[in-house]
């Protein structure tokens, strides 16, 4: 056993090492805990987005454009880095504040700004003169899409009205609204001037059903984009008179004949006779 002076030294010194591994024990937790949260923290980079609400045709410009931190595992396909490589293109299609800018919404490198930028290969621009009740109240906006109802007349030798979805999931492309001035009251809403985005062939249609009959646009929900089939419908279908009712079945049924009543043959030698048993 050590003497007592050397006992006091001894203490300190295991005081001292116990204090040391404490020390240290608490850095390492510490360091591990930073390191799992830092693995933890996900991985961002910089992405181009929209700062404000852009239309298609538009000319991109540095004002117009941000630059947002986004996971790097969640960028889109065809994304932007950077704002220089984005100057001076033209969106081909609508773009909302926030959302990331894409080479798929863009217009060949080139290209000038305007409505003819927006127009994708092989469709056309077509446009049309809607009041309030065709143009769905004055709701349509740019990027919405609508089918076009057609009514049109004369069809057959009864001269019957028939009403048509004669097409369906059209873009919006553009939207402007005509006014008409009244001396000096200000101006005021007459309808709106439609540009509807259609292949050629529905072109012609779309010009046809305006030209000979009436037509109707029906707002439709830009997420859905599956057709409608429908027969149409007529006027005489609408107003003909409904079918008879069938005639009801009597409430008492027709009472049943009775049973024949029981008989018995009599024989008595040659002669045969048949009585009735009554009860």
């Amino acid at each position: 056993m050590p003497p007592r002076k050397l006992m006091a030294p001894l203490l300190f010194a295991a005081a001292v090492l116990l204090a040391v591994a404490a020390a240290f024990g608490a850095k390492y937790y510490v360091a591990h805990k930073a390191q799992q949260e830092a693995e933890r923290r996900v991985r961002t980079a910089p992405l181009v987005v929209a700062a404000v609400d852009l239309p298609a045709g538009l000319e991109l410009s540095a004002g117009r454009l941000a630059v947002a931190q986004w996971p790097v595992e969640a960028r889109p396909p065809g994304h932007f880095g950077a704002v220089k490589p984005l100057l001076g293109r033209v969106l081909q299609q609508p773009v909302v504040k926030g959302e990331p800018l894409l080479a798929g919404k863009l217009s060949p490198e080139g290209a000038a700004a305007g409505l003819a930028a927006a127009i994708k290969p092989g469709w056309r621009a077509v446009t049309i003169s809607a009041d309030e009740v065709v143009g769905v109240a004055g709701y349509l906006k740019v990027g919405d899409r609508v089918d076009v109802i057609a009514t049109v007349k004369g069809l057959d030798q009864g001269k019957e009205a028939v009403a048509r979805l004669a097409l369906q999931d059209l873009e919006v492309l553009a939207v402007s609204h005509q006014a008409e001035q009244d001396g000096k009251k200000p101006p005021k809403l007459k309808g709106q001037v439609l540009t509807l985005l259609a292949r050629p062939a529905d072109a012609e249609r779309l010009a046809l059903a305006a030209g000979e009959g009436k037509i109707l646009l029906a707002l439709r929900n830009r997420q859905d984009r599956q057709p409608a089939l429908t027969r149409g419908a007529r006027l005489g279908a609408m107003v003909a008179p409904p079918p008879a009712p069938a005639a009801k079945a009597e409430k008492c049924a027709a009472p049943r004949p009775s049973p024949p009543a029981p008989t018995v043959e009599l024989i008595k030698g040659v002669t045969r006779a048949r009585q009735e048993l009554k009860p």
